[in-house]
C-alpha cells in the first residue's frame, strides 16, 4: 500500500512548459511505505514552485493532519511542514 497525496491550487512553475499545466489533481507526494503505526518513510516530494523532487518522510499525527519532513539527500538538512487535509468546498482553488 502506498500513500500519495494531491495537488488542488493552482502555483506557478518556473519552467516554462510546466506554467500552463493544471495542478489540480497533481500528484505531490507518493512511494510512502509504512514503516510503523502512523510513519511513512521512502517517499517523494514534488515541489510545483521549484519544479524539484526531494525525498520525504512523514507521520500520521491525527487523521486530519500529517507531519511530512522534506529532505534532499540527508534527513537532517531540510525542512518539517504539517499538512493538514482541507474540507472539500472550503479552501479557494478547490479542485
Amino acid at each position: 500500500m502506498a500513500l500519495q497525496i494531491y495537488a488542488q491550487a493552482r502555483q506557478e512553475q518556473p519552467h516554462p512548459t510546466l506554467r500552463q499545466r493544471e495542478l489540480c489533481g497533481l500528484v505531490l507526494i507518493w512511494d510512502l511505505h509504512p514503516t510503523g503505526r502512523g510513519r511513512w518513510e521512502g517517499g517523494h516530494f514534488y515541489n510545483p514552485e521549484s519544479g524539484r523532487t526531494y525525498s520525504v518522510v512523514t507521520e500520521h499525527t491525527s487523521s486530519d493532519q500529517l507531519v511530512a519532513h522534506v529532505y534532499d539527500g540527508f534527513t537532517l538538512i531540510g525542512e518539517t511542514k504539517t499538512l493538514r487535509r482541507t474540507r472539500a468546498g472550503t479552501s479557494d482553488g478547490w479542485c
